[in-house]
């Protein structure tokens, strides 16, 4: 399986008369903060890419699944659960 790759969609901005091209501003969302709240919202190109990197991710991290479970636990069981200071 071979890793997701972002689609590149160049913009330029010019800042104190200095070009900035950024390939991967298109990601960025101005309504995060409501995206957060309602997913839906997702502009559908950036969702479809984070679907395929999780699924990459899953995919290269299968054999790790054991000790990603003795991990979660060993750190679950170190935490208080009306802890709501540092130590």
């Amino acid at each position: 399986m071979k890793p997701p790759i972002l689609k590149k969609k160049k913009s330029v901005q010019t800042v104190h008369n200095t070009k900035l091209v950024d390939n991967y501003s298109w990601v960025h969302q101005e309504n995060i903060l409501e995206v957060l709240t309602n997913p839906k919202l997702l502009d559908k190109e950036v969702k479809k890419y984070l679907d395929s990197e999780n699924k990459y991710t899953q995919y290269i991290l299968k054999a790790e699944k054991k000790n990603q479970n003795e991990l979660f636990k060993e750190i679950k069981g170190r935490i208080k659960l009306a802890d709501e200071t540092l130590p």
